[in-house]
């Protein structure tokens, strides 16, 4: 990610091939280079499909202060839709120089 002539440049990776359930991680490297993330900057990790009738099985990790300087929590997991009890929940991520987020998909039950 760079700031550049004022606008923000990133990478985006979708895979072709669906993953489904199981254990998801990723090792992020050097996530805060000037000592904390942009207030303006978003690092979305996250599951996805396209079919609306399953929330778009969409399970969050994002690294991100939504445009709000002073939040202290930076960071969330979520499964949508966000809105029930427990869908969503905010914490801190450091200025470490390698950071890992992860979650296991699992069935009900």
């Amino acid at each position: 990610i760079t700031f550049r002539e004022n606008r923000w440049y990133c990478a985006e990776v979708i895979s072709q091939r669906s993953f489904g359930l199981g254990s998801y991680r990723w090792r992020v490297s050097n996530l805060f280079p000037e000592g904390e993330l942009d207030a303006n900057v978003v690092l979305g990790l996250f599951t996805w499909s396209d079919r609306p009738e399953f929330a778009h099985r969409e399970i969050d990790v994002a690294v991100a202060r939504w445009g709000k300087k002073e939040l202290q929590s930076n960071s969330q997991f979520v499964i949508q839709p966000y809105i029930p009890s427990g869908h969503l929940k905010r914490f801190t991520t450091s200025s470490v120089a390698n950071v890992t987020h992860g979650f296991t998909w699992k069935e009900d039950g």
